[in-house]
């Protein structure tokens, strides 16, 4: 096998493969090779700027042939060789920017209790973009800064259709269940009265880094919770928001 060089005395070449025989074809090209494969991974200019002359070997082939074949080939050995490690990055770095949303929530009718590991435990249904019920639970030092904690957001409800054709008047109803947001809670402070109990929660700082359902594409997220009167009955409220 003889390694040919094109009119233009151009040295470059490069090794195809010939599919249709068990020889190795060069083919010279008069591209510069760096130029060609950056032709190759633009993916839009391959036959446009590719090879201006090949002079290929191959026995009993047609050199026209030979030429639109071995230039094929040549294209997608460049495209799995070169081009498919480049891309890949590329778009995974075009997932990694794509726009976040935050999501704003409201708490309402929360209870608060201590469990067994002396942890607050407060439960909650949320109301706005992601409607459920919202579980936290933080450790708390005696100065009332949180330690470490994890929540967990169950994304349902009650979806209301037509009046019901039976005549008693009522709504179909039926549950929606979008999925489970869960994460941990990295910081934030909380008020203690003169008990060392916890009436308020400001600017915990969660850490979204598990989901389900419809949330399954969702592996990381940040957001912020914060609560005010716990102790009272039925007046506890608060406010979530969460990016991912």
């Amino acid at each position: 096998m003889r390694r040919l060089t094109s009119n233009s005395g151009f040295p470059s070449s490069f090794l195809v493969p010939n599919l249709w025989s068990s020889r190795a074809v060069f083919c010279a090209c008069a591209d510069d090779t760096a130029t060609v494969v950056r032709h190759v991974r633009s993916l839009g200019l391959i036959v446009a700027r590719c090879v201006r002359a090949v002079v290929c070997v191959a026995s009993g082939l047609n050199p026209f042939n030979v030429r639109k074949q071995h230039v094929f080939f040549w294209a997608l050995a460049g495209l799995l060789a070169g081009a498919a490690p480049q891309l890949s990055p590329r778009l995974l770095a075009a997932h990694a920017q794509a726009p976040l949303r935050t999501h704003h929530l409201s708490l309402r009718g929360i209870t608060a209790s201590t469990d067994s590991q002396g942890r607050l435990i407060a439960t909650g249904r949320t109301h706005g973009d992601l409607p459920g019920v919202l579980t936290l639970a933080v450790t708390l030092d005696r100065e009332g800064h949180v330690l470490s904690g994890e929540w967990a957001l169950d994304v349902s409800y009650i979806k209301f259709g037509a009046i019901d054709k039976d005549g008693d008047g009522d709504r179909a109803e039926g549950l929606v269940q979008l999925g489970m947001l869960k994460g941990t809670v990295l910081g934030g402070a909380a008020t203690l009265n003169s008990d060392g109990r916890a009436i308020s929660l400001s600017s915990l700082q969660l850490e979204l880094n598990g989901a389900t359902n419809q949330f399954h594409d969702t592996q990381r997220g940040k957001g912020r919770l914060s609560l005010a009167e716990i102790t009272g009955p039925g007046a506890a409220h608060g406010t979530v928001s969460l990016t991912f």
